[in-house]
């Protein structure tokens, strides 16, 4: 499953999970006989306050004794535990906005100890630190699956009361550190990149925008030639299916040992006003069905799924195939 599939997800269950919440906010009948709900308070599990960023976020999954923390850094968010690496902002997003959104029950009291709701010693708890409040961290804890359908129990540590929550939010939470990493190779925005070069052992090819339209600079008998619409559509596309297929952190030698040298295979991409961005592949690894790749300048290694590559490659050359309009003068 391709790891923007969980990005759709996170959207899926605020969209659905809130609508819920708001038109049918009250509790079951027989639960709500048998508590007393503490005095009002909002709807909304994490009510924003003005000039307020979250700026800490841990997930401790202890089904799978993990512990994960992302950073804000400006813009952007980093996995800080347990490795560092760049965080995929839009699962962070989508994680902060979830926590944002989601509406809760009323706040009750419990009646018996937390162990009866599964709080005493939750399955899934994430913490949270915000920018007015640095040092200050705040836990919700994730509980047993409640009498009301599709619920489940969930309280903040430092809150005396309980309430209900989706359960697609625990499962938002539910997650690998590999979900968490930023994953896509190229990080331009696909409607702000203006130059593509990509390298093969055999060939060089170069496209560049001009005036929203799209022209080849190589091969040389081809420059000046426009790329259709349609070509440069599907070129463009195919840069997105190109993502980390799996990271290679152990991995510490040269990238000469990956076969990444001067001279292998590449493809660069730059938009914006900002630097090529690079992908350099390395060999082939059958068994992985991948290649070794890296970004240039990263000392972050990982395997590209070999069909992704090798259709991209097909797409650039069928593209130079095509035979252009006139040059332009």
């Amino acid at each position: 499953m391709k790891f923007s599939t969980t990005v759709v997800f996170t959207a899926l269950f605020v969209v659905v999970g809130g609508s819920y919440f708001y038109l049918k906010p009250e509790l079951g009948p027989q639960l709500q006989n048998k508590t007393e709900a503490l005095p009002p308070a909002s709807l909304r599990l994490l009510p924003a306050e003005k000039n307020e960023d979250i700026t800490w976020l841990q997930i401790q999954n202890f089904k799978r004794n993990e512990v994960m923390t992302l950073v804000r850094d400006g813009e952007e968010w980093k996995l800080k535990f347990p490795l560092q690496a760049p965080a995929d902002p839009l699962i962070a997003k989508g994680l902060i906005s979830a926590l944002r959104l989601s509406p809760k029950s009323r706040v009750l009291v419990p009646e018996k100890g937390w162990e009866e709701y599964g709080l005493l010693q939750p399955q899934i708890k994430v913490g949270v630190e915000t920018s007015p409040a640095p040092g200050r961290r705040r836990y919700l804890a994730f509980g047993n699956i409640s009498p009301v359908g599709g619920k489940v129990f969930a309280r903040w540590e430092d809150e005396k009361g309980y309430f209900l929550l989706s359960q697609d939010l625990v499962s938002a939470f539910d997650r690998t550190v590999y979900s968490l990493r930023w994953k896509q190779i190229f990080r331009t925005a696909p409607e702000k990149i203006s130059k593509i070069f990509v390298k093969t052992k055999q060939i060089e090819y170069e496209m560049v925008r001009r005036s929203g339209a799209w022209f080849w600079l190589q091969p040389v008998e081809k420059a000046g030639d426009k790329v259709s619409k349609k070509m440069i559509t599907e070129i463009i596309l195919q840069l997105g299916q190109l993502y980390m297929k799996d990271f290679l952190d152990d991995e510490k030698g040269p990238a000469a040992k990956l076969g990444i040298l001067q001279g292998s295979s590449a493809v660069k991409v730059s938009g914006d006003g900002k630097e090529y961005e690079v992908l350099e592949i390395g060999r082939e690894v059958p068994a992985k069905d991948s290649f070794y790749a890296r970004r240039e300048g990263s000392k972050e290694y990982f395997y590209i799924a070999r069909n992704n590559i090798q259709d991209f490659f097909t797409k650039i050359e069928e593209a130079s195939s095509v035979a252009g309009p006139a040059k332009k003068s």
